[in-house]
């Protein structure tokens, strides 16, 4: 079989994620500090992530979707605090531009310039990083989160495994014949 596409999940993969999201959720917390008080007043970083595991007992059809649990648990914080609604865009706004500052492995870059000069490269990722942001794009002929898929496709699911091959090998039969590797 020949290879011609390469696709990607980005988190764990392309750089080291828990830092990311352990900054990501400091930024956001200090961002609540200093515009929303009385959520912090009451609320640590340890039980906001309790909240959020929560909303996703709550909610296990949206159990995959973190943006889905980031934004419900903070309208329930704003809720609960008695602040408006733009609390949750706001401070999803603050966590969401952290989490796209991530640092790639050392060899990302060089890989990815090698194996774009001889195959099609694609990601697929259930998180919410967002690969323009992150200085990637360029890289990629095609991106797709968990979202999408489940919208495009019909999927549900929390990891991108052999399902997300399967989406992607029925949304290219539609353009030019390529071959996908199944993932570990």
């Amino acid at each position: 079989m020949k290879v011609r596409a390469v696709c990607f999940d980005l988190d764990n993969t392309l750089w080291d994620v828990w830092p990311v999201i352990m900054r990501a959720e400091q930024r956001m917390y200090d961002f609540l500090a200093g515009r929303y008080p009385r959520v912090v007043a009451s609320m640590t970083m340890e039980m906001m992530r309790a909240a959020r595991e929560q909303t996703a007992a709550a909610h296990p059809q949206m159990r995959h979707d973190f943006t889905f649990l980031r934004k419900q648990t903070l309208r329930e914080h704003a809720r609960e605090f008695g602040y408006a609604e733009a609390m949750v865009e706001e401070a999803f706004g603050a966590f969401i531009k952290a989490r796209n500052e991530v640092d790639l492995y050392p060899d990302v870059l060089p890989a990815l310039g090698q194996l774009r000069a001889r195959f099609r490269l694609f990601t697929a990722s259930n998180g919410n990083a967002a690969i323009g942001k992150v200085g990637l794009a360029h890289f990629f002929e095609r991106r797709k989160r968990g979202t999408q898929f489940e919208r495009g496709f019909g999927l549900r699911f929390r990891r991108p495994p052999r399902r997300w091959n399967r989406a992607i090998r029925k949304e290219k039969k539609r353009g030019e014949p390529y071959s996908c590797l199944p993932s570990a």
